[in-house]
């Protein structure tokens, strides 16, 4: 049996019931009598059907919620709501996506210095279009490109990056967003097709270092059209030989940075490829070089031999074998079997010269530049230069095709 009393303090009405031998006293939640009255009439029938066993109690159940709700609710009604999830960002996305990758991701994405582009390609994201809420529209995309083309969110010793720069950072964060939209159901990233790019000036032609210092001295040039023509140089042959000749006087006894430019200089080399080549891929014997290059079919590693000039198999034999090299199995490297970074390598190059007439290379990339045109001008035939280079563009090819030498003026045809 139930009953009802009221508190004469607060008008409310309680319901007395006993149940499993224990004493319950609950408030109804109501000062109206009759609406009380109902409550303690369907705590009696439902304590009636407990005893008679046609109704169950669960065991994490509150009895006295379960009985005024005929055993449909366990416990009170929450009027708070469960807080809502923060919806993902740019920060969530990428620290996801990094976090994902495993300890040794080498073979999947490439080695440190390609981790190190992909983190400062979503850096750019973040610093044009702030931490924004996904998904992102097509008109996000076109405003990163639309800002990211006037020089907003990057290096401040280059204001404007080159429409292949911000192709590369579309595609990078393009590969992360694809995965979170199919994840999550969402829109796929636009296409190129979809998205408008700068417009791309044409890439300079090569030129030697008398050319540009005449164009430089002419004057009207701007430090980022001077650095661009500085991009462009390539080192005639009696160059190199001076400039090898210069870092071979410097060197020290265990400095990798002579063998490294020579190989640079006379191969054509990648500063990637140069990273990781193993002494087994130098063969004195035969007088060839194997290279090991990632570029020409993606997601596959491809070989491509260059022969080795007396000159350089000579160095690399005295690097080598001559009790100079640290150990273990890479060509260029400090410590035995640890592979040396695109970044000490580049500072490696800056700092034996820094104060000298050289600081105005740009980096090891030059020497493949020079490679391509000086045995274009030497009249080597364009197949076997892309043997030698590896992987080129038509786009590249152009840089120094004005440098390879006819004997006949094809225009001559035209008026014979």
């Amino acid at each position: 049996m139930a009953s009802i009393s009221q508190d004469k303090r607060t008008q409310r009405w309680f319901c007395f019931f006993r149940f499993g031998g224990k004493p319950f006293n609950k408030s109804t939640g109501t000062k109206d009598q009759r609406k009380a009255d109902q409550i303690r009439v369907k705590v009696e029938e439902n304590l009636d059907l407990l005893k008679r066993g046609k109704l169950e109690l669960p065991p994490s159940a509150d009895l006295w919620h379960w009985l005024i709700s005929d055993g449909k609710r366990t416990g009170p009604i929450s009027l708070i709501e469960p807080p809502t999830p923060p919806k993902p960002t740019f920060s969530t996305l990428f620290d996801g996506y990094f976090a994902s990758l495993p300890p040794d991701t080498a073979k999947r994405d490439g080695d440190q210095s390609h981790r190190d582009n992909m983190i400062r390609h979503t850096k750019h994201f973040i610093a044009v279009l702030g931490d924004k809420e996904l998904p992102l529209s097509l008109d996000d995309w076109q405003t990163y490109i639309g800002e990211r083309s006037r020089g907003k969110g990057g290096s401040r010793r280059r204001k404007t990056p080159t429409r292949k720069t911000i192709e590369d950072e579309v595609a990078t964060v393009r590969m992360i967003y694809r995965r979170w939209a199919i994840q999550n159901g969402s829109t796929l990233p636009p296409t190129d097709r979809q998205l408008k790019y700068p417009t791309r000036p044409a890439m300079p032609q090569f030129k030697t270092w008398l050319e540009i210092e005449q164009q430089i001295k002419a004057g009207g040039l701007s430090k980022g059209e001077v650095a661009e023509l500085w991009d462009a140089l390539y080192l005639t042959p009696p160059e190199i030989r001076d400039l090898l000749d210069f870092v071979k006087g410097r060197r020290r006894k265990n400095d990798f940075f002579h063998p490294v430019l020579f190989t640079a200089a006379m191969t054509g080399a990648r500063s990637s490829e140069l990273r990781r080549m193993r002494i087994s891929e130098v063969q004195f014997d035969t007088n060839m070089i194997t290279v090991r290059e990632k570029k020409k079919q993606a997601g596959q590693e491809t070989l491509r031999h260059v022969q080795m000039t007396p000159r350089l198999a000579a160095v690399l034999r005295d690097w080598i074998q001559g009790g100079r090299h640290p150990g273990g199995q890479l060509v260029f490297c400090r410590q035995p079997n640890v592979k040396l970074t695109a970044r000490t390598l580049y500072r490696t190059f800056k700092k034996h010269l820094q104060r000298t007439r050289y600081k105005v290379l740009r980096g090891l990339h030059l020497f493949r530049h020079s490679f391509a045109s000086n045995l274009a001008a030497s009249g080597v035939d364009q197949r076997r230069i892309d043997l030698w280079m590896g992987h080129q563009t038509e786009e590249m090819r152009k840089r120094y095709q004005h440098l390879r030498s006819t004997t006949d003026n094809p225009l001559d045809l035209l008026v014979g």
